[in-house]
């Protein structure tokens, strides 16, 4: 995962390792760096699901196997393996 604005120069030190579920309600990516955050986006507040063409596809996957999620709002939970109160993060 990482943030859409990401440009050739910025792919390796922004991008985060981990899986993405699918879930009845939202999306959860679950990244492999316990320190980084978890981050559950509901489904509700997905504007668009699409696969994603961009020139950095071939640094990322062989396959056409990328999407790319824009959404009105996501949580952050779990930042720096801490329990905490979840953080909702607004995207414009």
């Amino acid at each position: 995962m990482f943030p859409a604005d990401t440009n050739i120069h910025d792919f390796e030190r922004k991008k985060v390792i981990g899986r993405l579920k699918m879930c009845s309600k939202s999306l959860v990516f679950d990244p492999k760096d316990i320190n980084k955050p978890i981050v559950k986006i509901s489904l509700k507040d997905c504007i668009d699901i699409l696969e994603w063409n961009n020139p950095l596809l071939s640094k990322i996957s062989s396959h056409r196997n990328v999407i790319c999620v824009d959404c009105k709002q996501y949580v952050d939970i779990l930042e720096g393996n801490i329990l905490a109160p979840y953080k909702f993060k607004g995207v414009s």
